[in-house]
C-alpha cells in the first residue's frame, strides 16, 4: 500500500502540488490505533485513507463521526 502512496506524492510533487503525507503501518490491535488518533500531529489530518483491518477501522470510524 505504501508503494502507489509515495508514487501519487511523486506525481503530485512533479505537478508543483505539495502534499504532506504520513503513512501508518497499523496492525488490527486497537491500542496501535488509539495511540495514533491521539497524537497530536495526526489531529490535524484532512484525509485519512484506512485502516483495512476491522478493529482499527471501527476506532478510525468512530474518530472521523
Amino acid at each position: 500500500m505504501l508503494c502507489w502512496l509515495l508514487l501519487a506524492k511523486a506525481q503530485l510533487q512533479k505537478e508543483k502540488i505539495n502534499v504532506n503525507l504520513q503513512v501508518y503501518d497499523i496492525s488490527n490491535e486497537g491500542d496501535q490505533m488509539l495511540e495514533v488518533l491521539n497524537n497530536a500531529y495526526f489531529q490535524t489530518t484532512d484525509l485519512l485513507i484506512g485502516p483495512l483491518y476491522a478493529e482499527s477501522n471501527k476506532l478510525a470510524n468512530a474518530y472521523c463521526e
